[in-house]
């Protein structure tokens, strides 16, 4: 989650689901305390025998762990925090121009369908006064 890839990660999908039940929590050494604390504590996997205490039991809790300590809820809720990164939403200089051009194209709306009845339809209001 923190590296970019997920933590029981398998190239076999059934073996990943056995991982994530089964296998402990591998962290890093480099994460700092309060996220090694907040993973373990997200991805508690205990099936067996469950320890409430040990894992995050609502949103409030999570928001309230020392990872988060530095984050203005309020303020970022009502949206008063600019972002440390605004993407260019027109800029496509990273994407494969390739398989853009080979995307297929997303299935229409039901309306977009109703519409298409109408393509060559026309419509003169002066002609309908007359």
């Amino acid at each position: 989650m923190l590296t970019g890839s997920p933590p029981f990660y398998s190239p076999n999908r059934d073996q990943m689901f056995k991982n994530i039940v089964s296998q402990p929590l591998s962290l890093k050494p480099y994460f700092s305390s309060e996220a090694s604390d907040l993973l373990q504590k997200l991805l508690e996997n205990n099936v067996l025998f469950p320890q409430p205490h040990h894992r995050l039991a609502s949103t409030e809790e999570a928001k309230r762990h020392p990872f988060f300590r530095s984050i203005p809820w309020t303020r970022l809720y009502n949206r008063e925090i600019s972002p440390p990164f605004r993407p260019k939403v027109n800029d496509s200089s990273h994407l494969d121009e390739q398989k853009i051009a080979d995307s297929p194209p997303a299935p229409m709306t039901s309306l977009e369908k109703q519409a298409l009845m109408f393509d060559q339809f026309t419509y003169n209001e002066a002609a309908a006064l007359n």
